[in-house]
């Protein structure tokens, strides 16, 4: 089966497995809160239904409020609303945070009491947290 960055390219694998369509998708990195992403040539399989065409998949070593091996469904993006959870970057490091930017701060929340300050680049939005059975 080949394996797909994204979904415009020229031909999509798709298995049907209970009549739900999975589509095997490369990782794009995994994620290890606080430290650089790390580099993977593993795939998973989603949802079809779950996985736009834009979107990259992401898969989670270790992060506050989510589980090892959590796939994130992210949308890049460097831009994101008060709240919305997201993947940032400060240097090299990746974090799994909400994003806080109100009253001229910009931060991000691990907790609601406990934020990282500091300059954030902001890579994308989580639009769905997949945890694999």
């Amino acid at each position: 089966m080949e394996l797909i960055n994204t979904l415009d390219e020229q031909e999509l694998r798709v298995t049907v497995l209970s009549g739900v369509s999975l589509l095997q998708v490369r990782i794009h990195a995994e994620i290890e809160h606080g430290k650089p992403l790390l580099e993977t040539s593993e795939s998973a399989f989603v949802s079809s239904e779950v996985l736009e065409g834009h979107e990259l998949l992401y898969r989670v070593r270790r992060a506050p409020d989510v589980e090892p091996g959590d796939l994130l469904i992210v949308e890049p993006r460097s831009t994101a609303a008060t709240g919305e959870l997201v993947l940032a970057t400060r240097g090299k490091n990746v974090y799994l945070a909400h994003w806080w930017a109100k009253h001229g701060r910009e931060e991000l929340r691990e907790h609601p009491h406990k934020s990282l300050t500091g300059k954030f680049q902001i890579l994308g939005a989580v639009n769905l947290i997949v945890r694999p059975q």
